[in-house]
């Protein structure tokens, strides 16, 4: 029988990530978790696929985690909406943020909100009023998220970010949940994006990924993946491209001190930020 990993697994990972490189995600809450959980996991990845996985995991923390902070400060009654929330921290990281909607599996949202009210009561972390919304998305759930997230965002600047979702997808998905972000968001508000371009589809680390993935999913699953081009994001009818980046450029700016030259031997993923019209 296969070595699987479960969900709430791999949001152990990340958040195992975040912690191993603390000056660069500047995610100082991310120990908060037993993250020892994901040790195995960690090593597997790391040694079967790329070893700057937790790098450019904790790069990727710290370019929304600016992104977000920026909105904030111009927006000062802004909500974060975070779909696929996991484990993250960005809520209790931000300055002047005062609620938060995070969206994940059913189980995901449940756990994660029982350590966040222990931690909040032991003030470990900052009381952020937050709507959990707990959901298995697929396609045609468009209709009962956007009846959730509309009074929870209550006409409000927003910030929604989709990080590590998009990958697992399907086409017909992704396209439902921009549409949706288009109609509950408002002018000048933002999304952050994240997803791999097809190009990376030759590479061997990315070979590598699937491999490893098909390996390790549940066996009554069948693996799936999406990439986009930033052609996908230009093209959306209510969104303007604001910014687009990946590792490579993040690296220099956020930890130059590691080597991230070569996108051939990380998976790099595309950073973007959209902005509604």
């Amino acid at each position: 029988m296969k070595d699987q990993i479960k969900i709430h697994e791999t949001a152990y990972v990340i958040a195992n990530y975040r912690a191993m490189y603390p000056t660069v995600s500047l995610d100082k809450y991310a120990r908060l978790w037993d993250i020892k959980k994901a040790d195995k996991w960690v090593k597997k990845f790391v040694d079967e696929v790329s070893e700057k996985e937790p790098l450019t995991h904790s790069l990727r923390n710290r370019f929304f985690l600016e992104k977000i902070q920026q909105f904030i400060h111009e927006n000062p009654t802004g909500v974060l909406v975070n779909f696929g929330a996991g484990l993250s921290m960005y809520p209790y990281l931000i300055d002047g943020l005062k609620e938060a909607v995070e969206i994940d599996y059913p189980n995901i949202v449940s756990f994660k909100k029982k350590h966040v009210a222990q931690w909040q009561s032991e003030s470990k972390i900052p009381a952020i009023k937050t709507t959990y919304i707990g959901i298995n998305y697929e396609a045609g759930a468009k209709e009962k998220l956007r009846k959730k997230l509309i009074p929870a965002i209550a006409g409000r600047p927003c910030f929604i970010l989709i990080e590590g979702v998009i990958f697992f997808l399907d086409q017909i998905i992704a396209d439902e949940l921009f549409a949706l972000f288009g109609e509950v968001q408002k002018a000048g508000d933002q999304i952050g994006s994240v997803s791999y371009i097809p190009d990376i589809e030759k590479t061997a680390v990315f070979k590598r990924l699937i491999k490893f993935m098909k390996s390790t999913a549940p066996s009554e699953e069948k693996f799936r993946y999406l990439n986009l081009s930033p052609d996908y994001y230009e093209s959306l009818k209510n969104y303007r491209l604001v910014e687009h980046t990946d590792y490579c450029q993040t690296s220099a700016r956020y930890a130059p001190e590691f080597t991230l030259s070569d996108p051939d031997e990380i998976l790099n993923e595309h950073l973007y930020i959209l902005q509604r019209k």
